[in-house]
């Protein structure tokens, strides 16, 4: 975080995570962060302009990483069922492999950048904060558009194929007075 004369914001993170989700060459990710700031109010040519009493423009962008569907699905699942065969005259189960492994399934993504501006007008008498915000999540975990027949015997695992974008507006007005 670095802040110069509460004028000028920056913040950088980054978030390294791993999980046992995914096998181990794409088991970990890293996820930044950035934002910055200015607060217009604080500069010369609006230190006289009294009814101004906060005015900033900011900007974001981060990513994050998610989990999702089941654990170790990069490796072959087997389910045990039965009784399936008789073997000297005892009733024995089967293991039958459930779904086919995916070794390259890995994190969710979300990127998310955020431009707005924060304004306190009259002592608070008015108080205005409007955002743009867009996400775009990708590697979304989806099962393949494919059709198999009953012949192949196991299922398919889930694959990072899926797009998602979500955007808009946040508008907050706001009001503060006291009144004796």
């Amino acid at each position: 975080t670095y802040d110069y004369a509460n004028k000028y914001l920056l913040e950088a993170s980054g978030r390294y995570d791993g999980s046992y989700y995914f096998a181990p060459e794409h088991r970990f990710g890293f996820f930044p962060a950035f934002s910055a700031g200015w607060r217009l109010s604080e500069e010369n040519f609006l230190k006289n302009v009294h009814w101004i009493n906060n005015l900033k423009i900011r900007g974001s962008y981060g990513e994050v990483g998610a989990l999702a569907g089941a654990a170790f699905q990069y490796l072959s699942t087997f389910g045990v069922s039965g009784p399936s065969y008789v073997i000297g005259g005892q009733a024995v189960q089967s293991a039958n492999e459930r779904n086919e492994s995916n070794p390259n399934i890995t994190w969710e993504r979300a990127r998310k950048t955020d431009i707005g501006f924060e304004a306190r007008l009259w002592n608070g008498l008015l108080t205005v904060e409007a955002d743009y915000f867009h996400e775009k999540r990708s590697n979304m975990l989806m099962n393949p558009d494919v059709v198999l027949p009953a012949e192949y015997g196991i299922g398919l695992s889930q694959i990072n194929s899926g797009i998602m974008k979500n955007s808009g507006i946040d508008i907050s007005i706001g009001s503060s007075h006291n009144f004796s």
